[in-house]
Order: structure tokens, then C-alpha cells, then sequence
């Protein structure tokens, strides 16, 4: 294998928590209070775990002669945008996915 990698940031992805929204709605006060407290939690935890496993992966890389080089994404992201577009059918949806993309500063 070639001994670059360009930071293209093409797989970042949402994280998703499938439910049952009469189940959510129907849960106790405190048991959704837990609920939510333990899947941020969760979240934080995960992330966490994801970006200390991506930088031991970059220093071994990076040991092992690899170089890394950041590009310009503004290409990707206008080819990308419509694709993703294309999936969103609702008003909700669409909400959604402007307030992602607002969230990750995009």
C-alpha cells in the first residue's frame, strides 16, 4: 500500500439510535431522564474511543514512513450535497439534516 493518506473526511457519518417513539413517549419522567443521561453518555464515550483509536492509528502510520496531507473538501462537499439531498423527503428530515450540518460546522 502507498505510504500517503489525504484527510478527504468523506466517512464521517451520523450517529443513530433506533427507537420506538410510542415506547419513548410512554416511558416515566425518570426513566427517560436516565435514558437520555446514559445515551449521551454513550456518545461521549464512543467519540472518545474513536479519536484516541484514530490517533494511535496516525502515530503508527506515521512511524511506519506514512504521511498524511490535508486537502481542500469544498469539491467533495458540492458533488456530495445533492446526493444527500436526494435521500431527505420531509420538512422534518430536511430540519434535521440543516441542524447536523449547522452542528458540525458545516
Amino acid at each position: 500500500m502507498a505510504p500517503y493518506y489525504t484527510y478527504t473526511k468523506h466517512l464521517v457519518d451520523l450517529d443513530y439510535l433506533v427507537s420506538n417513539t410510542d415506547s419513548l413517549l410512554k416511558m416515566w419522567p425518570e426513566d427517560k431522564a436516565l435514558f437520555d443521561r446514559e445515551w449521551t453518555a454513550t456518545y461521549h464515550e464512543f467519540n472518545d474511543l474513536w479519536a484516541k483509536a484514530t490517533q494511535e492509528a496516525i502515530e503508527g502510520a506515521t512511524k511506519g514512513g506514512a504521511r498524511f496531507a490535508q486537502i481542500d473538501t469544498a469539491p467533495f462537499d458540492a458533488k456530495l450535497k445533492p446526493v444527500a439531498e436526494s435521500f431527505l423527503r420531509s420538512d422534518v428530515q430536511k430540519q434535521i439534516y440543516a441542524d447536523t450540518r449547522k452542528a458540525a460546522g458545516q
